[in-house]
């Protein structure tokens, strides 16, 4: 399937697209691919009966390894799903790209007044072995990914200012619940910040709390609004990104007013 789950082909059975396959079936086994960075297509095998599901699921990496650069060629990444995928990387970066954060957001239809929520994703084994993220995250909102081995750092653009922080609290659940079956991964949610300029601070919140978390062990999701109270506390030198988180969480307020 496209990132956007039009059917590009399937085996067995008929090789036409199809312009709104069924969704795969809650047994099916999916691998994200990604080319150059850019979430490219979904592969998804059904299982039989008799099917042995550890074997699947090495079958089901090599293959996204495979596909990917069968897909460079095909289907190259779209000029908005590598904007997506900067836009991802940028968040990373210092704020003083917040100029070119805004722009990257309208290119792939974010308002950048919306307030936003980073994630970040690292696994023993590969970013391809994340079954279902994209998805989980899209539910909540717009997204733009970017992809590397063994990690995913995502934004996501919350629709609903009010519900913000609601949604926020089921995203953190829901998370909590799809990596409970996955072997090796951590995800780190940063606070809500109230536009898309402000990511960064999100996106380093959750990427430090990954960064301090082993990805050996069962899968598990690191709420980095807790964590980085506790880590902002240490010193004076932190005075600076304290007053920083601060503002933007007072900045969500004004729009609980009725």
């Amino acid at each position: 399937f496209t990132s956007a789950g039009r059917l590009i082909s399937a085996f067995p059975g008929d090789d036409a697209p199809a312009a709104d396959p069924p969704p795969p079936p809650p047994a099916a086994t999916t691998s994200r691919i990604s080319v150059r960075g850019a979430h490219a297509a979904t592969l998804v095998f059904s299982p039989g009966p008799d099917t042995d599901l550890d074997l699947l699921a090495i079958v089901s990496e090599r293959a996204s390894e495979a596909i990917g650069l069968a897909l460079l060629r095909s289907h190259p990444p779209s000029t908005r799903d590598l904007a997506a995928s900067e836009l991802a990387r940028t968040a990373c970066r210092v704020p003083q790209e917040r100029g070119r954060l805004i722009h990257l957001g309208q290119l792939i239809g974010f308002d950048p007044e919306d307030p936003v929520v980073g994630v970040a994703v690292i696994t023993a084994a590969t970013s391809a072995g994340l079954p279902g993220l994209d998805d989980l995250l899209r539910r909540r909102g717009r997204i733009a990914t970017d992809t590397a081995d063994t990690e995913v750092r995502a934004i996501v653009s919350l629709p609903d200012r009010r519900g913000a922080a609601t949604h926020r609290t089921a995203l953190v659940a829901q998370l909590k619940e799809w990596a409970r079956d996955l072997d090796s991964v951590v995800v780190g949610v940063g606070p809500v910040v109230p536009d898309l300029a402000s990511v960064p601070t999100s996106m380093e919140l959750a990427v430090s709390s990954v960064q301090q978390r082993s990805a050996y062990g069962p899968g598990s999701v690191v709420d980095a609004t807790a964590t980085a109270i506790e880590m902002m506390l240490g010193t004076e030198e932190l005075r600076p990104r304290r007053e920083q988180f601060v503002r933007g969480q007072l900045a969500m307020l004004p729009s609980l007013r009725p």
